[in-house]
């Protein structure tokens, strides 16, 4: 591999010069050089964002329930499309994603004035993140019952019954957190995220669904807490780590 300048890399292959990319478009997706999907964000919440605005054009002619479905159609399926491999973007554009979801429910109920926390418990909704963290305990579901394509299989690892007596306070785990210890050894991934999901967040009772679909219908109503991940705990210059608490008066406590 060779350079041409020191942002610029490229790879001959036979005759051909193949230089580096700054970022791809793949299935849908536009992977960066960096794995960060900030470009993929930042265009899907451009289109959302102007779904959102042709919703406000119309919202006066419209009943609550028609205004609902387009919501829930129209705008919210966008970030449905592979969120476990976006999910663990910057603070930066998950506020930003939030505040799309916001001016939308705003529009939605014409309420002005209630917190985003107060619109979400009016429209019995859950923010993306935590949708997400949905989507990767359904994955962990799948993986223990043996439900996934092998390759989610070597993502994550299950822990029998003979390493499960052995291991020290985490008796109880169903999978095997990897050794990380710091993001750039990939704290930020859904190999280390998924046991954390499931061994430490995801309350016992949902674990003994029999099925898959049952398993669906039952954690719709799970609000995830206790989540250690920089997106519900943002990292303030002068305090540290904040942990964001979804109690009735909404209250915030440093740690």
């Amino acid at each position: 591999m060779a350079s041409g300048s020191p942002e610029h890399l490229w790879i001959k292959v036979g005759n051909e010069r193949i230089w580096e990319s700054q970022s791809e478009k793949l299935l849908g997706m536009t992977v960066d050089k960096n794995l960060l999907f900030e470009s993929h964000l930042k265009t899907l919440c451009k289109k959302v964002n102007q779904k959102v605005s042709a919703l406000a054009r119309i919202a006066g002619i419209l009943p609550f329930q028609k205004r609902h479905i387009l919501l829930k159609t129209f705008i919210e399926s966008q970030f449905a499309y592979c969120p476990l491999i976006w999910m663990f973007c910057s603070c930066t554009m998950n506020n930003k994603i939030n505040r799309i979801h916001e001016r939308a429910l705003r529009i939605v109920y014409r309420d002005y004035e209630s917190s985003f926390e107060d619109l979400l418990t009016k429209d019995k909704s859950l923010k993306f993140h935590h949708r997400n963290i949905h989507q990767v305990a359904i994955e962990m579901f799948k993986v223990k019952h043996d439900l996934s394509p092998p390759f989610m299989k070597d993502i994550f690892t299950l822990i029998d019954k003979e390493t499960q007596g052995k291991l020290r306070g985490n008796s109880g785990d169903d999978f095997l957190r990897p050794n990380i210890n710091s993001v750039k050894k990939g704290a930020r991934s859904l190999r280390n995220f998924g046991p954390i999901v499931w061994n430490n967040m995801l309350p016992e009772k949902y674990k003994f669904c029999k099925t898959l679909d049952e398993f669906k219908i039952s954690i719709k109503v799970w609000e995830p807490e206790n989540c250690p991940c920089e997106l519900c705990n943002p990292i303030v210059r002068g305090f540290g780590r904040i942990k964001q608490t979804r109690s009735r008066n909404s209250d915030f406590y440093y740690y």
